[in-house]
């Protein structure tokens, strides 16, 4: 079930290249997405919480600050320093088979859900180490922070929530998530130049990207509290690391809209508006999200589940309910 991402590198006036990463998507967001979604998190966090994640940060050099943990998962996939079995490719996503068509989860999304090797179970894991008090290790402990904070973000992007499934792509891998789907895009880098993208999988990614004005992360988290603020997403604010599975689910919701376009051709430029409002919206819930679980740790004794209202997750065990949000709606 190997995915394939193809990330874009920078053109510097000769051309550009396309260099095939790994087996798995090397990022869900690129660093950027993930670290505004940890710069987004931050600045919603409550004293108790942000001292507790510097404490953690400060105490092991490899993360200086949230964003530096955010991107830490993606960076160890090709770190021959850290042993294969500790970089957990498979924790990066949940493979929920997609059929063109389909207006629901198929029947043993539950099963799928439940693999403990899946971004969902991810998040679960490693904000239950975080808060036992068996777990002293501060090296462990800074770990967990980074798992989690890059989980969440993962988990939010449409494609690390399924792959497509057809008569020439079936299962157990289907497209890979998009990987297969070859496409042609252009995306806008940070110098200002161009690059494409020739699979579905990697275009995503590349959304934060699409920001008409956002090129650094900081710049990108400043956007989407702005055009995303947390008032809202007032069901948000309860947000656990329980309801991941609903977070999959509601991703799995815009499959639709996601293989809209056409394969093998260039995307048009209302899909691309509408990838990036799609990206903003999810990129901002991973954000709110992230903060309500980080403060729920670090400074409640329990939190509620997040609240069943207009235009955010139902509780897990409703989550096969999640019809298609309007923004997926898009040409």
């Amino acid at each position: 079930m190997g995915k394939t991402l193809f990330r874009l590198v920078t053109l510097s006036g000769a051309a550009f290249a396309l260099l095939s990463l790994s087996l798995r998507p090397a990022c869900a967001w690129n660093g950027r997405g993930h670290e505004a979604v940890a710069a987004l998190a931050y600045a919603q966090l409550t004293p108790a919480a942000k001292k507790a994640v510097e404490g953690i940060l400060a105490a092991d050099p490899r993360h200086r600050t949230l964003a530096q943990a955010s991107v830490w998962p993606d960076q160890i996939r090709h770190d021959d320093s850290v042993p294969q079995a500790a970089r957990h490719a498979a924790r990066h996503y949940v493979d929920i088979p997609y059929a063109d068509g389909r207006t629901a989860p198929p029947p043993n999304t539950a099963a799928l859900l439940g693999d403990p090797e899946t971004v969902t179970a991810g998040i679960r894991l490693y904000a239950a180490d975080l808060a036992s008090p068996a777990t002293t290790d501060p090296r462990r402990r800074a770990d967990d922070l980074s798992w989690l904070v890059h989980l969440v973000g993962d988990v939010h992007q449409p494609l690390h929530c399924t792959t497509r499934v057809t008569a020439t792509a079936p299962l157990p891998a289907g497209d890979r998530g998009g990987n297969g789907y070859r496409i042609d895009a252009a995306v806008r880098e940070p110098d200002g130049t161009v690059g494409r993208a020739n699979n579905l999988h990697a275009f995503w990614d590349l959304a934060p990207d699409l920001s008409p004005t956002a090129t650094t992360s900081d710049a990108l988290a400043a956007e989407l509290g702005a055009t995303h603020p947390s008032a809202l997403y007032p069901g948000i604010l309860g947000a656990r690391p329980a309801d991941a599975d609903g977070w999959a689910l509601e991703s799995y919701a815009f499959e639709p809209f996601v293989y809209s376009t056409p394969e093998g051709e260039e995307v048009s430029p209302q899909y691309a508006a509408t990838t990036y409002a799609i990206a903003s919206d999810r990129l901002a819930r991973a954000g709110y999200r992230l903060a309500a679980v980080l403060n729920g740790l670090f400074a409640a004794p329990a939190v509620r589940s997040e609240s069943p209202v207009a235009g955010t997750t139902p509780p897990p065990s409703r989550a096969a309910e999640i019809s298609l949000p309007p923004a997926a709606a898009g040409p």
